[in-house]
């Protein structure tokens, strides 16, 4: 019971569309990820997007959204991953580069993960 309430409430996510594919270029292009990528030193950013998803998160009742019929219920967004290598000595690090924006494509989130 609880396990269902908690797995409603997280986002889903599924195939992005090919004209949302597409747009990968320019959203890589886009001041947002240029400045995250200048403080990737060293990283060698291919600019290839290794996967595109759409993500739908839906919010639960509450006396807000229930009773403002303008309350926001949903929120959509697309996520790029890009892959980027570099090497230390004789050790190759990895970092996953992963770039929110709005369904349109304006990106307003980045996030970066390393190997070690």
């Amino acid at each position: 019971m609880v396990a269902a309430g908690i797995r409603d409430l997280l986002p889903t996510r599924s195939a992005a569309t090919d004209a949302e594919k597409d747009i990968a270029t320019q959203v890589y292009d886009s001041d947002v990820v240029q400045n995250a990528i200048e403080k990737l030193n060293d990283f060698k950013i291919d600019s290839t997007a290794v996967r595109v998803q759409k993500v739908d998160t839906q919010f639960p009742d509450s006396p807000a959204t229930v009773s403002e019929p303008s309350a926001i219920k949903k929120h959509q967004s697309l996520e790029y991953y890009w892959i980027g290598k570099r090497d230390r000595g004789d050790h190759k690090q990895l970092c996953w580069l992963k770039v929110k924006t709005d369904p349109q494509g304006r990106p307003w989130h980045t996030s970066v993960m390393y190997t070690s």
